[in-house]
């Protein structure tokens, strides 16, 4: 069952396992789109970001390189993790970003394999901790073996650095063109008498059974039904069972940050959490 929170102007779902010893429950506003090339955005951006009230935000197909630094679009409210292409035979394009308050305690996560284009980040003020990976399949090489090889390793390296309440999310544009998402179905945690919706893909090419194959080796379910005009999904939200839990309906974002391509519609959503520390959800958004 889902709810208007309108104090946050945000979507939730009523999430059954939530105990009042561990405090009240704060949504966190999450933001994804593929942006197709900030280089000549910069000013544009900066003014967005100036703006914006998510508290995190995803990018992918950035474009940028290391002469443009992030001071250049953003400020000390948000702390920029990015991975930029370089040493590549595609020499434009790529690229991926994770935007997040500094008032969430963010931190890079490593080793990550760069054969693929990733940044994963800890939320270590959030509890339970978040775990956000941004993820850019090109679509030339994403039925290689070799590809979603390094995925399945990458996404199961950062798994082993969790445990098993934290929050992963995956979500970036894997270009799986050729893939259908049918749902939502009901997923039933029997642990905690939970449930929430997912998606299953249902027309697997051989060459994308080894990405399905990536992503179920780590036990993650997609959790978004957001198609393009064209009836694709080439972005996609992944989650394993705590993050499902406690994410609301993934939408299509009707005031995005940048002008979007209508092949890659802007997402997002909301998480529920309990505030740690320093964090305070609602001096973070009253800051914006």
């Amino acid at each position: 069952m889902r709810f208007l929170d309108t104090k946050n102007d945000h979507i939730l779902r009523k999430n059954k396992d939530v105990s009042p010893t561990r405090g009240p429950v704060s949504p966190l506003s999450v933001y994804y789109q593929n942006v197709g090339g900030l280089r000549s955005k910069l000013i544009e951006l900066r003014l967005a970001l100036s703006n914006c009230k998510y508290d995190i935000i995803v990018f992918t197909e950035t474009w940028l390189n290391e002469s443009i630094p992030s001071s250049y679009f953003s400020d000390e409210r948000y702390v920029i993790f990015r991975w930029d292409r370089k040493n590549s035979p595609f020499n434009r394009g790529g690229g991926v970003l994770i935007a997040c308050r500094s008032t969430l305690g963010p931190a890079k996560m490593e080793p990550v394999d760069h054969a693929i284009e990733q940044v994963w980040v800890r939320l270590t003020r959030t509890n339970p901790t978040i775990v956000l990976g941004a993820i850019y399949l090109p679509s030339v090489g994403v039925c290689n073996v070799t590809t979603n090889d390094v995925l399945s390793k990458s996404i199961h390296d950062i798994t082993c650095l969790t445990t098993k309440n934290d929050m992963i999310f995956v979500m970036g544009n894997f270009n799986q063109r050729c893939i259908s998402w049918t749902g939502p179905r009901t997923f039933s945690d029997k642990d905690s008498n939970a449930t929430f919706d997912y998606y299953e893909p249902i027309r697997e090419p051989t060459g994308s059974l080894h990405f399905v194959n990536a992503i179920d080796s780590n036990k993650l379910l997609q959790l978004s039904s957001i198609k393009n005009p064209n009836e694709r999904q080439l972005d996609l939200v992944f989650g394993n069972i705590p993050a499902a839990k406690a994410c609301s309906e993934v939408q299509k974002s009707e005031a995005p940050i940048m002008k979007v391509d209508p092949h890659h519609p802007a997402l997002q959503m909301s998480i529920s959490v309990h505030p740690t520390g320093i964090f305070n959800l609602s001096k973070s958004h009253a800051d914006s």
